[in-house]
Formats: structure tokens, C-alpha cells, sequence
């Protein structure tokens, strides 16, 4: 197969062949820097990953990382998105997505309830939505998410899966530990060696 492929780009129509497919690409790339308008790595569409039936978004990944590369600038203001990334902040931002949908799927499985109402009440808890009588008010909350850059939805869908979290994770951490006369054997067997002989 390598060595067809080989001998056909050798030859005079397999160079041009390959010339056009290059040129392809590089006008593929070309567009989506154009389009990109600013987005990582100039893409805004498409899926970085799959939690149960849901999917994370290159757009809803890339909103991510502007938020917590202002969060990191608090601390170091020179810090750009390459060496955020080259920190590592790429990787675990989208393991905390990843997280975040897990929690949120395992708790619609096992009829874990967040109500529209009760994201809501969170809404109404937000400094930012109050308005000048010092009440919930639509437009002061429609401002703040515009200020700080974030859409309605993703504020509602980031609550969401807060409160799926502070209703699994307590639970799950305060499971019985097992006995030590139940754990002992099963974490011996890492240590554990043995060794046989066969006879031929």
C-alpha cells in the first residue's frame, strides 16, 4: 500500500496530484482563520467531546478558556492564551468540562432534579441582576451577562450543573469508608508476587 502510494506520488500526475491536495488545505486553513473572527485556533464549530448524549462545543471549550485566562491574569497579568496553553491550562480546562457534564449526566440518570425554578431562585441571587431597588430585575441581569461577555444560556446551563454538583458530591463523599479487613487484602495484591514453573 505505502509503496503504491509511494510510486504514484513520484510520478509526474501524483506530484501534481499532491501539489493541489496541499493547496486544498492550506486554503482550508486559510478560510477558518478568516471566519474564526478570534476563536481558538481560529475554529468555532464542531465537537472536542462526547458526555452520554450530550456534546462539548469547540465554541462552548473556547469560551472556557477566555474565562479562565482572565481569571489567571488576576495573578499574572502578562500571561497570553499560548502560554496558558503551554501550562497546561488547555488539558484541564476541558477535563473540567468534561467533569462538569458527567456529574450533570449521572444526575438526570439517577433522577437527580434541577428545576428551571430553582436555577431561577440562583439567578436571582446574582449581585449583578439587581437592579436599582435593589430586586431581581431581567434587564440588569441581560446587561451583566453581556459585561461580562458570557450568554444567557451558558450562565443558566453553568448553574445547572453547579447544583447538580452540590447534590452528588456531598453524597458521594460521605459514603462508608471499608473496613480495613476488606481493604487490606485487596490492596495487598499490588504488592503481591508470584512465580511459576512449567515443566516441559
Amino acid at each position: 500500500m505505502i509503496t503504491s502510494i509511494r510510486s504514484l506520488i513520484n510520478s509526474k500526475f501524483g506530484a501534481i496530484f499532491a501539489l493541489l491536495f496541499v493547496g486544498m488545505i492550506a486554503i482550508a486553513f486559510a478560510l477558518g482563520d478568516v471566519s474564526g473572527s478570534g476563536n481558538f485556533g481560529g475554529l468555532s464549530g464542531g465537537n472536542v467531546a462526547r458526555v452520554g448524549d450530550r456534546n462539548i462545543t469547540l465554541g462552548e471549550l473556547n469560551d472556557a478558556l477566555d474565562n479562565r485566562l482572565k481569571a489567571e491574569r488576576q495573578n499574572n497579568p502578562t500571561l497570553d492564551m499560548a502560554g496558558f496553553v503551554e501550562s497546561g491550562g488547555l488539558d484541564s480546562t476541558l477535563d473540567q468540562l468534561i467533569n462538569r457534564y458527567a456529574i450533570t449526566v449521572f444526575g438526570e440518570e439517577y433522577g437527580v432534579a434541577v428545576s428551571k425554578r430553582l436555577v431561577d431562585s440562583e439567578i436571582r441571587k446574582i449581585p449583578g441582576a439587581m437592579g436599582l431597588d435593589g430586586k431581581f430585575s431581567a434587564d440588569a441581569f441581560r446587561a451583566f451577562a453581556q459585561q461580562i461577555g458570557v450568554s444567557e444560556k451558558a450562565i443558566r446551563d453553568d448553574l445547572t450543573q453547579n447544583l447538580f454538583a452540590q447534590q452528588i458530591l456531598p453524597s458521594a463523599a460521605s459514603g462508608p469508608a471499608a473496613p480495613d479487613g476488606m481493604a487490606l487484602p485487596y490492596a495487598s495484591l499490588m504488592l503481591e508476587k508470584r512465580a511459576g514453573q512449567i515443566a516441559s
